[in-house]
């Protein structure tokens, strides 16, 4: 997306300066309806694989692997009581620049 892309460019030239959180909320009620292939295995489907990737991808741009460590994640969810498939995911992830890497400090 151009404005991934740009997000990108941004943070890597430090026009944003040192990213010291990532925070963001994104989704629909799973429960109104949703395509199939979401809710209707356990093993392909649920929000974390459908659009909670999307705000890993915005953390890893902040973050990125080259540069940092993900030291600890953390996750809960709350599950379907009929299919077992996730309804909804909250996680919490922790970066340490690498050694020597140059990274921006962080928190």
């Amino acid at each position: 997306f151009p404005a991934t892309v740009k997000a990108r460019e941004l943070i890597e030239e430090g026009h944003i300066g040192d990213i010291v959180a990532v925070n963001g909320d994104f989704g629909y009620t799973i429960a109104n309806g949703a395509p199939a292939a979401v809710r209707g295995d356990p093993a392909t489907g649920g929000m974390t694989l459908d659009i909670g990737i999307y705000m890993i991808e915005k953390a890893l741009l902040s973050y990125p692997m080259t540069t940092y460590d993900m030291t600890d994640c953390k996750a809960t969810g709350v599950l379907g009581e009929e299919d077992g498939v996730d309804l909804s995911v909250s996680a919490s992830m922790t970066f340490v620049p690498k050694a020597g890497a140059g990274a921006a400090s962080a928190p």
